[in-house]
């Protein structure tokens, strides 16, 4: 049977897509194209996003470059002649996409597969070609296939998945669902503020305490990508998982923010094993297992720890620091990208499939930022804040599986000075004050209150 893996995603399309000489010229926009080309690149990319249009000399004629991208995260680049020729088109495709002879071809070679990544190269003559990388349980297979279905290049690897190690800021994490899998029930996700601001420990009360049942994946500098990678491709292998909560940076949807980071989780071997569920995932584990477990030791960021109830320092007490902290907070760039906030709806419905609830939390930001041009020092501006909470609003209508809470409510909230650690980190008491507040709130929804039993938590 073959399966195709849409939820791949290409972050750095020249590593997929190497094309006949064009590079980072002259960025123009679909309109300013020639009547001609403009008409190829409305035939060849229909179904794909324009991200980029770049003017290029080759060879004294003028081509142009178009990189785009579906819906679904895959990437194509075209390259059309200045008479509106086209010169070459390579486009990533599904593996459902394959024409049955190409499919058929690559049965009677390999047998069935799991397709990893489809490159489809047109050329200016027409000709298509096929670059495939696909997996058996035993195996990595690459392939190259003519339009006619015939072979001109096959490389298949023997592999021992349960034997392979990741590589990446994922593999601490790993290793604990892995061992953790069976009695995980909440996924905690986000960037730094999600890493220093959410603390396992404090959720779920006793049960939690003798048996880690909360796991945080968060990640300094996390963006949306490396979360929905996550999320749809290791989630999955935690069958009793009920929460995923999300520490939503505003700027993750920001359109100026560049880091999707998906590129981080999806690389390797590795992944291309956990994502079908082999290896070391087919090891039965049904025992529980304790916080006393030497395998968890110094796992505290993942798992939790404990906090006493010493009281930290307000970093923005004095006026001169709250003047340079009012400094920062005046000037913003922020433009909502509709591409980040359709992935994160898929990812609302990826998980609403599995009966999981997802509840999204604006991180809070240093009291200071109350009142400021700019809701956080990452240039959120305070109009893109509220077109942002907005959007979460409409979703937690839309969705029973979603919850929404903005905690921050541009710094008008109810965690003192003295629980940051800076102007968008919280110190270890603030993470436990934060957590708190946040299982308060879990269990307010699991009790069907919503946002009514939030909003008695906030300001």
């Amino acid at each position: 049977m073959y399966r195709g893996f849409e939820s791949f995603r290409v972050t750095v399309i020249a590593a997929v897509l190497v094309l006949c000489g064009v590079g980072s010229g002259k960025n123009v926009t679909l309109p300013e194209l020639p009547a001609a080309v403009q008409a190829t690149v409305e035939r060849e990319i229909k179904g794909f996003e324009i991200g980029a249009i770049d003017l290029e000399k080759d060879d004294s004629k003028v081509v142009y470059g178009v990189k785009a991208e579906s819906a679904d995260g895959r990437q194509s680049k075209t390259v059309v002649a200045e008479d509106g020729s086209l010169m070459k088109k390579d486009e990533q495709i599904r593996g459902e996409d394959l024409p049955a002879l190409i499919a058929e071809s690559v049965r009677k070679s390999v047998g069935d597969v799991v397709f990893y990544r489809i490159i489809r190269t047109t050329s200016f003559s027409g000709e298509v070609e096929y670059d495939i990388e696909a997996d058996t349980e035993d195996s990595e297979i690459v392939l190259h296939i003519a339009g006619d279905g015939s072979i001109t290049n096959k490389d298949v690897k023997p592999i021992d998945r349960s034997s392979i190690q990741f590589k990446g800021d994922l593999s601490r994490a790993r290793d604990l669902l892995i061992k953790l899998r069976n009695q995980l029930k909440i996924a905690v996700f986000g960037d730094s503020r999600g890493k220093q601001g959410v603390n396992p420990r404090y959720f779920s009360g006793e049960e939690n305490l003798k048996y880690p049942m909360v796991l945080n994946f968060s990640e300094d500098g996390e963006g949306l990508g490396r979360c929905k990678a996550i999320i749809e491709d290791y989630l999955p292998l935690a069958p009793n998982l009920e929460w995923v909560i999300y520490a939503t940076s505003p700027r993750i949807f920001n359109r100026f923010y560049e880091n999707w980071g998906a590129d981080s989780v999806q690389v390797g071997s590795a992944y291309r094993t956990d994502r079908m569920g082999w290896g070391v995932w087919k090891k039965k584990n049904t025992e529980r297992v304790p916080r006393s477990d030497p395998a968890l030791k110094g796992r505290g960021r993942e798992i939790g720890y404990e906090v006493d109830d010493r009281v930290g320092t307000d970093d923005f007490a004095a006026e001169d620091d709250r003047e340079k902290a009012r400094e920062r907070l005046s000037r913003g760039r922020y433009e909502l990208d509709a591409k980040r906030i359709n992935a994160f709806e898929s990812m609302i419905g990826v998980l609403e499939k599995r009966n999981i609830k997802l509840f999204t939390f604006t991180p809070p930001i240093h009291p200071v930022s109350a009142g400021q041009p700019c809701a956080d020092d990452d240039g959120t501006t305070s109009e893109a804040y509220d077109e942002l909470v907005a959007k979460m609003r409409a979703f937690e209508k839309k969705y029973s599986n979603f919850y929404f809470v903005d905690v921050n409510n541009k710094g008008r909230h109810n965690i003192p000075g003295t629980d940051f650690a800076d102007m968008d980190h919280l110190n270890k008491h603030g993470s436990k004050t934060l957590t708190l507040m946040l299982n308060d709130f879990i269990r307010a929804f699991d009790s069907g209150e919503r946002i009514a039993g939030a909003k008695s938590l906030a300001k």
